[in-house]
């Protein structure tokens, strides 16, 4: 059985895209994520726990892998590796574990 992301956690994964290095603490996550949504995807492994490089002694979290797969089917280290002009596009429906043949969104 897999579990379907909610909204919430869709956000939170979608904003921690943006600079995928750093570890983002809950304030950088947008409006309604907390502890609850934060914990459900610590719980099931997209998502892992750090120290934030600009907020000293607060913890903040950064996708994993699976992470990543979830989003796209692919790593981030995948992802950067394609060449030039080779997009990769998130699934329509994020869920763990991945379906690698689901449908994708295609802007």
């Amino acid at each position: 059985m897999s579990d379907i992301l909610n909204a919430k956690q869709r956000q939170a994964l979608d904003r921690m895209t943006l600079d995928p290095n750093s570890y983002h603490i809950g304030a950088e996550l947008g409006p309604g994520i907390g502890t609850k949504t934060v914990g459900s995807l610590l719980e099931l492994g997209l998502i892992e726990a750090g120290p934030n490089a600009r907020h000293y002694g607060q913890t903040g979290w950064r996708l994993t892998d699976d992470g990543w797969r979830c989003m796209y089917g692919e790593t981030i280290d995948e992802i950067m590796a394609k060449p030039e002009g080779v997009k990769t596009y998130p699934f329509v429906v994020w869920k763990w574990p991945v379906d690698p043949d689901a449908k994708r969104h295609r802007f």
